[in-house]
């Protein structure tokens, strides 16, 4: 308690916060956003189930020639980087948010490897 007296809110509920700044909330932007995402995850999905399903024409069709190795193996490294894509596109959904607070909208953008933005607005501009 007596750190909260000598430092006042500053950094209490998130990085970078004032010292007469009070929080009220967090917010994402709207699940519609990633619905495109879902919708190729399950497009994926549904490929790669039926890959397992017909594993043995596969093997078949991939053991008769050069050529079919050769174009299976550029199709299987196309869906994994699909996927990649997709599921980190929807995991920067869950990461990137925005913070309320009652002198200013604070995003925050990230990323899991390099970029890592704080942005904010003051009340006091938006209002006027």
């Amino acid at each position: 308690m007596d750190n909260l007296i000598k430092h006042g809110n500053k950094d209490l509920i998130f990085k970078g916060q004032d010292n007469n700044e009070i929080y009220y909330c967090f917010f994402r932007k709207h699940w519609v956003s990633i619905i495109k995402n879902i919708v190729y995850l399950v497009i994926l999905s549904v490929i790669s189930i039926l890959i397992i399903l017909y594993i043995n024409e596969i093997k078949t069709f991939i053991y008769s020639s050069r050529e079919n190795k050769i174009i299976f193996f550029i199709a299987y490294i196309a869906l994994t980087i699909k996927f990649h894509k997709v599921f980190y596109k929807i995991l920067n959904f869950f990461i990137n948010t925005g913070i309320i607070t009652n002198l200013r909208i604070v995003e925050n953008q990230k990323t899991l490897f390099i970029i890592n933005i704080h942005e904010s607005i003051r009340m006091d501009v938006i209002t006027h």
